[in-house]
């Protein structure tokens, strides 16, 4: 090839290899300028915190995670069939959850005993529910539990993605969300609180039966209240079918078209609970509805720790101060605040026991003897209960009574239930951390149990996630030390947060290897 048209050759290869840097940076500013602009377009349309305590406006506070806020479930509700004993409630990660009863209107046909006729019965039947957050939103999930269905919905719709704590109270009605805010590189605490649904205060029973004059029986008493509510009249609700209720019947059956008889016959029986199917449809929409916090704001920046009363209507915090700490006990929403014991030590953790006791025990570490004391949420009064003991964890029966203890050993812990009244201590046959039990009475403990206790650094590698267990459920009697294996699964599961339902029926424990929520029906 002559060296000219070599020449040319390279000229042209080496201008287009420059042409196609050019391209690639262009297209890669193009990318960024995309993302960006995304990025800012997403944060528009993040929830308003409020502001903080002190009264100055925070703005909006960019998110990580999931910014577009999706359901965890396809389906608002989700049901879920299935008889197992040991069911998934999320498959995602969450941060914490609460249980608890919700009594649930149910109705069922029956004989009347006196006339033979069938009438509806209804009666309030207690459903165990849980709720719990799906961490990469912050959206609040609820979920129905029953032996044979899940029935799974989301409750809210304000995102607070990232939340390494949440704190329940009020019957899962507040919240607060606890996250690490890199920018300003501090602990915020986000409050808020679900609004409580319509509560109906007629249509609470169908009728079954026809009523007249002289009429005496809770069906009177709950056609007074519906006819008060339709008409806005004052009757009196005693049950009884009087002249007053005649005149009230009448005039119902007027606006409804019907024959003006005064009495509760089939036409107007059908009609009024035809009226009410409406109305209870119409509130059972709304409880489906997702709906947003309300009340949504910050409390002081970086609070350390906290424990919310065994009521949910109060919330005990450590805050940082220039020469230790402060312990301030408010209302559930950060309001009323009032500062009831301070500390040169910072490193504390609080368990409000009861209504006047918050247990105060040491970060525990290997490395170092610890102590629980005993705060008086009345007087302040600072007791020692425990200590020192090596690595020391703890958590107290709900009657401030016994302690479960666990204490560092060369390779593992030693577990065992402390009697604070006789200073008795009983050693267990099981090896775990309190981190991983529940008092589900004042003597009796559900706890996760590691099948295995590997030799290492306790609790210290556990918490640092260096070791992870494979646990099993056992109940154990804090009075006899009886154990009792209740579970041991099928897969590996590091429970924490383990709970039982106020009705003994399941436990509820997370995942600690990937967050996610779990059931075991125990009866």
């Amino acid at each position: 090839m002559p060296s000219e048209s070599r020449y040319n050759l390279k000229k042209i290869i080496i201008v287009g290899v420059i042409l196609l840097v050019i391209a690639i940076v262009i297209g890669i500013l193009l990318i960024r300028r995309s993302n960006n602009q995304a990025v800012q377009n997403q944060g528009k349309d993040l929830f308003p915190y409020g502001t903080t305590s002190s009264g100055g406006s925070v703005g909006t506070t960019p998110v990580v995670g999931d910014q577009q806020g999706t359901v965890p479930t396809p389906e608002n509700p989700l049901e879920l069939a299935g008889a197992d004993r040991l069911r998934q409630l999320a498959n995602y990660p969450v941060t914490d959850y609460a249980t608890y009863l919700v009594n649930k209107i149910q109705t069922s046909t029956a004989t009347d005993p006196k006339t033979r006729e069938p009438v509806t019965v209804t009666k309030a039947v207690p459903v165990n529910t849980v709720r719990w957050n799906a961490k990469q939103t912050g959206v609040l999930m609820d979920a129905e539990v029953n032996a044979d269905i899940i029935i799974e919905k989301q409750k809210t719709t304000t995102r607070a993605p990232d939340a390494e704590e949440l704190w329940i109270g009020n019957a899962g009605n507040s919240v607060l969300y606890r996250t690490f805010n890199g920018t300003n590189r501090s602990i915020d605490t986000l409050v808020g609180s679900v609004p409580v649904p319509t509560t109906l205060t007629y249509c609470t029973t169908i009728f079954g039966a026809n009523l007249q004059r002289g009429s005496k029986n809770n069906d009177v008493k709950q056609l007074q209240i519906y006819v008060n509510q339709k008409l806005h009249l004052g009757l009196s609700t005693d049950g009884s079918y009087g002249a007053k209720l005649v005149t009230a019947v009448k005039d119902l059956q007027k606006s409804m078209q019907l024959s003006q008889t005064g009495n509760f016959d089939d036409a107007t029986r059908g009609a009024v609970n035809d009226d009410c199917a409406t109305v209870i449809a119409q509130i059972a929409a709304q409880s489906t509805k997702p709906i947003a916090l309300k009340g949504v704001g910050f409390l002081a920046s970086n609070i350390l720790r906290g424990s919310v009363s065994p009521d949910g209507t109060r919330v005990f915090l450590i805050e940082p101060t220039a020469s230790g700490v402060i312990g301030v006990i408010a209302n559930i929403d950060g309001t009323n605040q009032r500062t009831i014991w301070n500390s040169a030590l910072t490193e504390w953790r609080p368990q409000w026991v009861n209504a006047t006791t918050i247990a105060m025990t040491t970060l525990a570490t290997r490395e170092a003897v610890g102590y629980m004391y005993f705060l008086n949420t009345t007087t302040g009064n600072f007791q020692k209960v425990i200590g020192p003991i090596r690595g020391l964890t703890t958590l107290v029966s709900p009657d401030g009574a016994r302690v479960v203890i666990s204490q560092s050993t060369n390779t593992g812990v030693n577990t065992g239930i402390y009697t604070i009244g006789t200073g008795a201590y009983r050693t267990l046959d099981l090896k775990t951390l309190p981190e991983k039990c529940f008092w589900s009475t004042n003597t009796g403990l559900t706890c996760a149990v590691p099948q295995i206790f590997s030799s290492g650094i306790y609790p210290d590698d556990w918490y640092q996630g260096t070791k992870s267990f494979s646990d099993s459920l056992w109940s154990i009697d804090a009075v006899t030390a009886t154990t009792t294996n209740t579970l041991t699964p099928p897969q590996s599961f590091d429970m924490i947060h383990v709970r039982t339902s106020p009705d003994g029926a399941y436990a509820y424990f997370i995942n600690k290897v990937d967050g996610t929520l779990w059931s075991y029906r125990l009866k």
